[in-house]
């Protein structure tokens, strides 16, 4: 199931994507517009991807998931 729905999530994402180019070169979207529409979409994804694991993690205790600091959560931790 988890994967399943990694991949389902990772299709929409890729269509999105796909969505704001084809805007991007039809003038549709301004140029600032699409950048954050681009890292709104990404951090969606992402934010799907890490609830998927701390859903696994929660039934599966053997799967155990170490923070690496990024760019998003460092000095947080």
């Amino acid at each position: 199931e988890g994967r399943s729905a990694l991949k389902r999530h990772e299709a929409e994402a890729r269509h999105r994507v796909l969505q704001l180019e084809q805007a991007r070169q039809n003038h549709q979207i301004l140029p600032n517009d699409y950048n954050h529409q681009l890292h709104l979409s990404s951090f969606s994804y992402l934010a799907n991807v890490m609830a998927l694991r701390r859903q696994k993690m929660q039934t599966q205790p053997q799967f155990q998931y170490v923070c690496v600091p990024c760019c998003c959560c460092y000095g947080r931790i």
